[in-house]
């Protein structure tokens, strides 16, 4: 067995122990539509269990758990979007308006923006936190903790950047520039050190930091899915998914799945499709058909769900108006306790997870677990229950996590509610 350190662009590092990378087969399933506001983009933090959802004129975020809708953010409009969950920072790039905008995930608070001009769309580095923004011919290059400026690499007159991708295993930078070739950059030097040729309207990028291979979106009507080999920096795959239009591309490199969204080009016209494709045999395993259009797409790698967003009608919106929830074929890295029920004095009860060394509960009377009145993170795995201290008349909420074998924790159960009142 080998241990791999999966390095997500998901901004998520963790370990796992895997037999092989082959691949799992499509066994998924649609488990829930969530009603938004008009919306182009999605994106997931496994560690808060969010989604956030906008880009028209709204930022919705909702639990990932319960699929209620947490608040909404009005006035907020973006056409790219990265998450850093190890930060707990959102960013929103606007290509228009060019101003890069940054939410504090904890406290759904904005975060002084990055750049108040120029910016057209943004990428992180999963393990370093480096925020990458293109924009006119450059990429800004700010440091994810702090937000200063670390450098900017200019590609010269004609070469407008537009879409990028990182591998934080091989440290590479790809950027589009001119719409004509990728540019290659190291970034222990940030020196270009190749460049590949494109052709056709490439589009949204994403790299499978497992295989170092990049998945790229060719707008040709119908669209393709063009495959380039990191190693060599040659082509090795182009292929169109059963004549499909391609909207949004995601990836889970741990059961080596990839995700499209769009719309089909051929009858029936505008039947919005949901395609999950093997990346090692490159066949369209499974496709999910709700509405009539689909947008953004995103994965989350421990749990294997996919989040989709599709226009379904009838409504008078242009963009999607619904959040898709897949639950793919896979492991569940993000499994966390079903707690039961409690007596008085408050004695706190849940299931075990499978594989958990440990568990750790919260009790506050702040629902956002700000400064918790009750917390014990040393308990054991066979410890399936713990009774509170005697505590304060009032209303209080709880929740519970299971630590994993690598010593780093799972996620938050939904929070639940007990009232103390003797």
């Amino acid at each position: 067995m080998t241990r791999l350190r999966l390095l997500l662009s998901l901004s998520v590092s963790f370990s796992i122990l895997c037999l092989g990378m082959t691949a799992a087969s499509a066994q998924g399933s649609v488990i829930r539509t969530i009603p938004v506001p008009e919306s182009y983009s999605v994106e997931v933090n496994s560690l808060l269990g969010r989604l956030y959802v906008g880009g028209v004129d709204s930022l919705s975020i909702i639990d990932s758990s319960t699929f209620q809708t947490v608040t909404t953010l009005t006035g907020v409009r973006f056409t790219s979007s990265a998450i850093d969950q190890t930060l707990a920072k959102l960013y929103l790039a606007h290509a228009d308006e060019g101003v890069l905008r940054v939410l504090d995930m904890a406290t759904n608070t904005w975060l002084p923006s990055l750049m108040d001009n120029g910016a057209f769309a943004v990428a992180l580095h999963a393990t370093d936190n480096r925020v990458f923004v293109s924009g006119g011919t450059s990429v800004s290059v700010f440091d994810g903790p702090t937000g200063a400026a670390i450098t900017t690499l200019d590609f010269g007159s004609g070469n407008g950047t537009a879409w990028m991708a990182v591998n934080p295993v091989t440290n590479r930078l790809y950027v589009q520039t001119g719409d004509v070739q990728v540019n290659v950059v190291d970034l222990n030097t940030y020196n270009v050190i190749d460049s590949f040729p494109i052709t056709g309207l490439w589009v949204q990028m994403i790299v499978n930091p497992l295989t170092n291979q990049l998945y790229i979106v060719e707008w040709q009507g119908p669209d393709y899915v063009v495959q380039i080999d990191l190693n060599t920096h040659t082509q090795v795959g182009r292929r169109s998914y059963a004549d499909n239009l391609i909207n949004g591309i995601a990836i889970n490199p741990i059961n080596n799945h990839l995700y499209l969204s769009g719309t089909t080009n051929t009858s029936p016209i505008n039947f919005g499709r949901l395609m999950v494709v093997d990346m090692t045999s490159n066949q369209l395993l499974d496709t999910e058909a709700v509405g009539d259009y689909f947008f953004g797409v995103t994965a989350d790698p421990l749990t294997s769900r996919v989040y989709a967003l599709a226009h379904v009608p009838p409504t008078s919106v242009s963009g999607a108006n619904r959040v898709l929830v897949f639950q793919d074929a896979g492991p569940n890295f993000n499994q966390s306790p079903t707690r039961n029920f409690w007596q008085e004095p408050p004695t706190l009860t849940w299931n075990p997870v499978s594989g958990a060394t440990g568990y750790e509960v919260q009790v506050d009377n702040n629902a956002a677990f700000t400064s918790p009145e009750y917390q014990n993170n040393a308990l054991g795995p066979t410890d399936l229950q713990v009774t509170t201290p005697e505590l304060p008349d009032g209303l209080y909420s709880w929740r519970v996590r299971a630590r994993r074998a690598d010593n780093t924790w799972g996620a938050w159960s939904a929070v639940d509610t007990l009232v103390v009142n003797d």
